[in-house]
């Protein structure tokens, strides 16, 4: 099973109005981007422009790279167990992400504390 296909599987934790980018876009992207070594949301947006033209190939509607922030805010709104049995019912060996830093992609317990 291909990645978009998992993704349709996932609930829009957003509301309708004002939705600019589809949660394939977003998921795909920032997928690719942490496999590509992105460890921030700022680095998977920059990862996002980089690879432009080869998302608008591959994803149906794009609509260009979301911001850092969008990111930020879906991934925040996602139920983190549904993403895992999306990924698990399709065969992808994934386990639940932690809850992760605003700006970055690291789970909290290694985020430093000031």
């Amino acid at each position: 099973m291909d990645l978009i296909s998992i993704i349709k599987y996932l609930d829009d934790p957003r509301r309708e109005q004002g939705r600019i980018h589809s949660l394939e876009s977003i998921m795909y992207i920032s997928i690719a981007a942490v496999i590509g070594g992105a460890e921030s949301w700022n680095e998977v947006e920059e990862f996002g422009h980089l690879k432009e033209d080869f998302f608008a190939s591959r994803i149906k509607g794009f609509s260009g790279v979301p911001s850092h922030d969008t990111f930020n805010r879906v991934f925040s709104l996602l139920d983190p167990m549904q993403l895992e049995r999306c990924f698990r019912s399709s065969g992808w060996n994934i386990q639940a992400p932690a809850m992760y830093a605003s700006r970055s992609l690291r789970p909290l317990r290694e985020t430093k504390s000031f």
